[in-house]
């Protein structure tokens, strides 16, 4: 493996790691799609009956021309060392959900193999390639009510005058915030990663339906290390064909 290679690898254990433990501080059950949230438009993730999103983020900080000796790496240290390779990094889920705990859902990673996922009554499955197989219990990341939490949660609405837009069949109410104070990268990506010490100030776009739920929501933010360099993030989370009959979960066979 290429030095390359092991910072980036270094980043992702301390960063990923935190986001696959679940982010933030608030628990929820493993295995379950639910999400606990006194957040009325992020509830209704909770209620549906089924329903298919895509969630997806990014990360991306371009190595600096210019890296003076004696850059700042932070105190702590940032897992990103300021003279560190170019990182950029995505993931995308592509899911559909019976509440509360039947989830399919396919994991896909910039630059690794797809994983795909399988949930049903408390019940696990992978399957990498190579065909299904068992897995214990652990928590389901990043479900649409977290995501939805993370983003609208310290939203004022109020405060926006929308417009009204279509949005996959869907007559929505198209909100947009700049350079709003959000605590987005600490619920999802934990205090102590890297976006949770960096990312404040955030950009936001949100599509509430005439039910008061979000079928599409986006947000930008960038930030600098101690040491300069840019540090870029994204995130998207789509809703589509809610209560539609066509989604089923069962166990795999074979």
């Amino acid at each position: 493996m290429s030095w390359k290679a092991l910072a980036i690898s270094a980043f992702l254990l301390v960063v990923v790691g935190a986001a696959c433990s679940g982010g933030g501080e608030a628990p929820y059950t493993p295995q379950s799609a639910n999400f606990p949230t006194d957040v009325p438009a992020c509830q209704a993730f909770n209620e549906f009956g089924r329903y298919r999103y895509v969630h997806s983020f990014r990360w991306f900080s371009p190595l600096p021309d210019d890296i003076p000796d004696d850059a700042d790496a932070g105190s702590p240290p940032f897992a990103l060392f300021p003279n560190a390779p170019t990182l950029d990094f995505g993931q995308t889920y592509e899911g559909a959900i019976i509440n509360p705990d039947r989830i399919d859902l396919v994991a896909k990673t910039k630059d690794a193999p797809d994983a795909v996922l399988r949930w049903v009554d408390g019940q696990g499955w992978t399957d990498l390639g190579n065909g299904w197989q068992p897995i214990g219990a652990q928590p389901y990341n990043f479900p649409p009510a977290q995501v939805c939490d993370a983003v609208v949660k310290d939203l004022d609405l109020s405060a926006a005058t929308p417009s009204v837009e279509t949005v996959a069949d869907v007559e929505a109410e198209h909100y947009r915030f700049e350079q709003v104070s959000l605590d987005t990268a600490t619920r999802l990506w934990e205090p102590q990663s890297d976006p949770g010490r960096l990312l404040e100030v955030w950009d936001v776009e949100v599509w509430l339906t005439q039910d008061g739920w979000p079928v599409r929501l986006q947000a930008k933010s960038q930030a600098q290390y101690p040491s300069g360099r840019d540090f870029f993030a994204e995130l998207s989370l789509e809703i589509s064909d809610v209560n539609s009959g066509d989604i089923s979960i069962e166990p795999p066979t074979g």
